[in-house]
């Protein structure tokens, strides 16, 4: 076959998009007709952009052409700069930290799904304490925002410009609980749990639980209010530092709120579970429960075997307390004290933390007192002495003057911070009692030194006080008269059994009898 000149066979071929610009030969080409000169003059009638760069590879070209001559073929003679269209901003969360919408861990919430809710008895990971919900301390990192990437133009073989995209910043929206720094770290403005609804980021500092508190949840630590659908499992703990509520029972687990506390299918803990409200407390029942009240309890049923501290009051003029230890601060209103099958022991007026420490103080001003007695019967003596002291003389009576300031300053503020938590106690106790439906025998009522042993059931309305004179006053709600109470109790003064003192010096009620406040 002759032979044909490359300007005839020669044709550039430019894809969409325009960033290659590729030479194709077609087979029977004469390969000394291949010049740079008619490269070049083909590039340019195709309106590619001729540049330097592009003149030094013709050389390079025209080899490689000659050799397609026979066959034909297509080499690439130019190419263009794609456009760098740079990097959007985005939320990048710190390792460990994968909120999903309502709070919980994304790896948890997977788990849960693809694995049992129960450990097996063989596992070694603690279901109980594991962390199903993105708990993030006041202060605490939690990642950070990526700025975006600007880009670069790119320009094709034409020498046209490909503009690049416009990088956006992060689509992330925070609201007051998060703070972003200037380096794009977000850290948390409060205690909360971390949510994350894209492009939504935020800090929820109340707990809610549509179900059970179990091994699908773990154990709970609100930063503020924690509301519970149904139950709270055995060997659980939930702890909310504002106000718990839970819709079904509470089994043998540790619950404790920073204000009040709604149990609206009650608890029933085997002896095992506990309870700390620091306000008011309403329940349904409460039974083999231990653990206090600051304020005021309200109960619907019954409180069986429970070993609890009430601050205030008890209102339960339906209920029972049956069994176990309760000691009350202020006045109670009661259904039934007491059963035929449980000793039960209420001890009224008594707030033992602060008696406890009243106790403490009034065991150390005594010994306090006696060294700054003994410390001024010798500083004394050094004192009365004619003519100059001794060396050692000198010295100690330095050491007894320092001694005795240190002394009276110890002294004095006990005795009256004394003289206050008395006060404080008279003023937030109070001895008021009625048991509107029956005293069962076998009840021990404590009223500060007093102690009621009754051995024969009473029967309600009545109504139990302290007489101004000391001595436990019983009145029938009915006939508004006053019952014989040893008729019911034997009625002991036991100094050693005292829960409640409010004067120091430590005098049987009828002997003395402290100012209350009213009900």
């Amino acid at each position: 076959m002759q032979s044909r000149s490359a300007e005839q066979t020669i044709r550039v071929v430019i894809p969409d998009g325009g960033l290659r610009a590729d030479l194709h030969i077609e087979e029977g080409t004469d390969p000394m007709s291949v010049t740079a000169e008619v490269i070049l003059a083909k590039l340019a009638e195709a309106g590619t952009e001729v540049t330097e760069a592009s003149r030094t590879v013709c050389s390079d070209l025209v080899g490689r052409l000659q050799s397609l001559c026979e066959k034909g073929g297509t080499v690439t003679a130019l190419n263009g700069t794609p456009p760098d269209h740079g990097a959007e901003g985005y939320l990048e969360l710190l390792p460990g930290i994968d909120p999903t919408p309502d709070g919980r861990r994304a790896s948890i919430v997977a788990e849960a799904a693809a694995a049992p809710a129960a450990p097996s008895k063989t596992a070694t990971k603690d279901h109980y304490n594991r962390s199903v919900y993105c708990l993030i301390a006041k202060g605490q990192p939690v990642g950070r925002i990526v700025p975006p990437r600007s880009g670069t133009d790119g320009r094709d073989v034409r020498g046209r410009t490909l503009a690049c995209k416009q990088s956006r910043p992060a689509d992330c929206q925070l609201d007051d609980s998060l703070a972003v720094g200037h380096d794009g770290t977000i850290t948390a403005n409060h205690d909360g749990i971390l949510c994350h609804e894209p492009p939504r980021l935020t800090l929820r500092q109340d707990i809610d639980v549509g179900g059970s508190v179990d091994f699908a949840t773990g154990n709970l630590d609100g930063p503020r209010d924690v509301s519970i659908g149904k139950a709270i499992r055995d060997k659980f703990s939930v702890s909310a530092r504002r106000d718990l509520s839970v819709g079904g029972v509470v089994e043998a687990a540790t619950i404790s709120s920073g204000r009040d506390m709604m149990l609206t299918g009650g608890m029933a803990s085997k002896e095992q579970g506990s309870l700390r409200c620091a306000r008011d407390c309403t329940a349904k029942y409460l039974n083999n429960v231990s653990g206090s009240i600051g304020r005021d309890l309200t109960l619907d049923r019954e409180m069986v075997n429970a070993q609890l501290d009430i601050g205030r009051g008890l209102m339960a003029p339906d209920a029972t307390i049956a069994g176990g230890r309760v000691v009350i601060g202020g006045a109670v209103d009661l259904g039934t004290l007491g059963s035929d099958s449980a000793k039960t022991v209420l001890a009224l007026g008594s707030l033992p933390s602060l008696s406890g420490l009243l106790d403490n103080a009034r065991k150390l001003l005594p010994s306090v007192e006696e060294r700054v007695k003994k410390a001024e019967t010798r500083l004394a003596q050094l004192k009365s002495i004619n003519g100059k002291l001794s060396h050692a003389q000198a010295e100690e009576l330095t050491e007894l003057e320092f001694g005795l300031a240190e002394a009276r300053g110890k002294s004095e503020p006990l005795a009256a911070g004394i003289s206050r938590l008395s006060g404080t106690l008279s003023r937030l106790t109070t001895i008021d009692l009625i048991v509107r439906q029956r005293v069962f025998a076998r009840t021990l009522l404590c009223v500060d030194n007093l102690i009621a042993d009754f051995h024969t059931d009473l029967q309600g309305p009545v109504r139990f006080s302290l007489a101004e004179a000391g001595g436990l006053v019983v009145t029938d709600m009915t006939t508004d008269q006053t019952v014989d109470i040893s008729n019911f109790a034997k009625v002991t003064a036991d100094l050693e059994a005292i829960l409640f003192r409010a004067s120091p010096e430590r005098k049987p009620v009828m002997e003395q009898a402290p100012e209350r406040s009213a009900a």
